[in-house]
């Protein structure tokens, strides 16, 4: 394919039509080669989509379900609508074997789904119809998606495909503010049951929902950097640290790790977000809680001689030896 002397829009044109060529599988295992991006997964779900065929649908749907794992609500709810044609999908002999193969990311995306899908047969947890669905569809199980497949570069597909767009990361981030914190921090209105009040398997999968939306915006909005440490540690301190038989309590050790580690990235982007763990948002002794915690992981470095220990090995020492109990 040349695109040498054509416009950004012709060439980028010129360059979907010719991937969208490719068998279904190949596309599929195309779309998640490096880059992993919201951007990315868009342009190919819109290729699938305009196919025929059950292969395309099927893949249609993965794809669909790994950006409702990301914390697009929208893209929820459309899975949850599709969930009885992706199961039946699901069923027929090799679809999924003959799409996902053995590409690691995929095969963990698959396994999700399905787990997904299991989950959703049950009843309704919540309130209003289909957010338990939604809910359901964007809670993520502890271990991240591995692997990445070596096929082109990101600028193989081009840059005005995948570019950016600012503007979108933040009114996500604002819609994921007004949905985890009720009406949103620009108004002052008081929710028991929302902000970082994280009470039961609602709270828990609106911190996760609220988790995978920072870390999709953070890096082009400096406030949902800061947002998601007080999150971790908020929801990892909510979380008893051992289970029913004694054994330490895996999930909170690794919130707290990632909480630790994002409050040290982030630095004075905490400070300016920090007002929404007051009253309005927040249980009283939550600031509290997490002063603590840092004072106590202060004490913990300084009590071992300089440069002994990398910072993440610290706080996974720490973490496992001071916050076990």
């Amino acid at each position: 394919m040349h695109v040498e002397g054509l416009s950004p829009e012709n060439a980028r044109a010129a360059l979907l039509e010719d991937i969208g060529r490719l068998p279904d599988d190949e596309l599929l295992a195309l779309a998640y080669s490096f880059s992993h991006s919201e951007a990315r997964l868009r342009v190919y779900l819109e290729l699938f989509r305009q196919r025929s065929g059950e292969r395309a649908q099927f893949a249609a749907c993965l794809i669909c379900f790994d950006l409702a794992q990301r914390g697009d609500v929208a893209m929820a709810a459309q899975f949850a609508y599709l969930r009885g044609t992706l199961w039946q999908l699901g069923q027929t002999p090799d679809m999924a074997a003959h799409l996902v193969g053995d590409h690691a990311y995929l095969c963990a995306l698959w396994q999700r789904c399905s787990q997904a899908l299991a989950d959703l047969e049950g009843p309704a947890s919540h309130d209003a119809p289909g957010v338990a669905e939604a809910y359901g569809i964007l809670r993520a199980a502890d271990a991240p998606l591995a692997g990445a497949l070596d096929l082109l570069t990101d600028d193989d597909l081009s840059a005005e495909a995948l570019q950016v767009d600012e503007e979108a990361m933040w009114q996500s981030y604002v819609r994921a503010c007004e949905q985890f914190f009720g009406n949103g921090t620009s108004q002052a209105s008081y929710d028991g049951s929302m902000g970082f009040r994280l009470r039961g398997h609602h709270g828990q999968a609106r911190a996760q929902a609220f988790s995978m939306a920072l870390e999709q915006c953070e890096q082009f909005v400096p406030p949902a950097k800061g947002m998601r440490p007080l999150l971790l540690l908020t929801w990892g301190l909510s979380l008893k640290p051992r289970g029913l038989l004694g054994q330490p309590n895996k999930r909170r050790q690794h919130l707290l790790c990632a909480g630790l580690w994002a409050f040290l990235e982030a630095g004075p982007q905490v400070a300016q977000v920090a007002e929404v763990m007051g009253p309005l948002y927040a249980e009283p002794d939550a600031w509290p809680q997490i002063a603590a915690l840092l004072g106590q992981y202060q004490q913990f470095v300084a009590a071992r001689p300089q440069g002994a220990m990398a910072p993440q090995k610290a706080i996974e020492s720490f973490v496992t030896e001071v916050m076990a109990h």
